[in-house]
């Protein structure tokens, strides 16, 4: 809180999901899953669509592999049938690099 003002809903869940991709990307992933759950949990909550699926998103990044495919393909439709376009390629970009990450070990 600052200056003893109650936080702004949509600030909080987004500062909490950049929050926690500083903990997965600094190795506490157990933390960065805690956070991005109560985030998207929040977020649905509130009815707050972007927030929701920028926390799914979020889980998808650091998924493992084959999980990480199906969450962004879902990821992905939700988006789109939204109208949430960046989201969506955002997704897409997860797909794409799951994909090639999966056909080029084989």
């Amino acid at each position: 809180m600052l200056d003893g003002r109650a936080p702004i809903p949509e600030q909080a869940i987004a500062i909490a999901i950049t929050a926690a991709r500083i903990d997965a990307a600094s190795g506490q992933v157990a933390d960065a899953r805690r956070r991005l759950a109560q985030a998207k949990s929040e977020a649905e909550r509130l009815g707050l669509l972007p927030l929701a699926l920028e926390a799914r998103l979020a889980m998808a990044e650091r998924g493992a592999p084959l999980g990480a495919h199906s969450e962004a393909a879902g990821i992905e439709r939700d988006a789109d049938q939204a109208g949430l376009g960046l989201i969506a390629s955002k997704a897409r970009a997860i797909n794409r690099s799951r994909s090639y990450a999966l056909n080029s070990k084989f």
